[in-house]
């Protein structure tokens, strides 16, 4: 096996991060942390407002009632709903749009436990049961 010339002077610890058990457990923690960032964006969380106007049948007076509600959904139905639609017979409207604040957040809670579980178990625990040299312990894997 070649090793760079930069990295000649790090020796046996070169090796385990570019072939050893350290890959392959970051291709996992990418693995199942990847699929949960695509089912984050699948399922986007919406703001929807919902306006309504009432008129009695013997008054002048219309009222009119605001309600709002959040929740996630899938993202071809979001797609389809999303902007404003309004009611011909009583002369509501809904908008629905995206809560781009949410989104981002579960997406930068998602990356940072990914980047997190992989210093901790791909990294610290792997140096934790390394011996000398940056080799495992016979027994350890």
């Amino acid at each position: 096996m070649r090793v760079k010339a930069s990295h000649a002077k790090l020796g046996s610890r070169c090796r385990l991060w570019h072939n050893g058990p350290v890959r392959e457990c970051g291709k996992r923690v990418f693995k199942i942390f990847g699929s949960l960032i695509l089912l984050a964006l699948l399922f986007v969380p919406y703001k929807r407002t919902n306006v309504e106007v009432y008129q009695s049948g013997s008054s002048y007076l219309n009222r009119r009632v605001t309600t709002m509600s959040r929740g996630h959904m899938f993202l071809p139905i979001f797609i389809k709903n999303r902007g404003t639609w309004v009611s011909r017979e009583s002369g509501g409207k809904r908008t629905t749009v995206l809560n781009a604040k949410m989104l981002a957040g579960e997406v930068g809670l998602l990356l940072f436990l990914a980047v997190f579980d992989y210093f901790i178990f791909c990294v610290w625990m792997r140096r934790r049961r390394a011996g000398p040299g940056g080799y495992p312990r016979a027994g350890t894997d």
